[in-house]
């Protein structure tokens, strides 16, 4: 019986590291766009378009509050492109440093809103 109590808490204890890391998937979608608006550059290491967990797994730039986004800090990183149009769903983004690329288009008018430092 102590086998599979400890197997129990084994697994138990391995969905709770998961659950922790996943990104919320609101988060996840405006990074993949954002990702191909920057036409998928390839110094943005651990980015995807296709879906990922920037908070469980290393995305350049990409700091994270449990499963919420919190941070990008891209600058001069040679990106190349728009600001796309999700970032709005950027949610818990507080910072966000895209200074020195070369970004061109309009800022979008629906910001994330707790953005303070653009």
């Amino acid at each position: 019986m102590t086998a599979l109590a400890a197997a129990l808490t084994g697994l138990l204890l391995a969905l709770a590291a998961v659950a922790e890391a996943d990104t919320d998937a609101a988060d996840v979608a405006a990074l993949g766009n954002l990702y191909t608006s920057w036409n998928g550059p390839s110094q943005l290491t651990g980015w995807s378009a296709g879906g990922g967990d920037p908070c469980g797994a290393t995305w350049m730039g990409v700091s994270c509050v449990g499963s919420a986004v919190t941070s990008l800090k891209l600058s001069s990183m040679g990106l190349n492109g728009t600001l796309g149009y999700q970032l709005s769903n950027l949610q818990a983004l507080k910072t966000m440093d895209l200074s020195s690329n070369n970004l061109h288009d309009s800022i979008p008018y629906q910001l994330p809103p707790n953005l303070t430092y653009l």
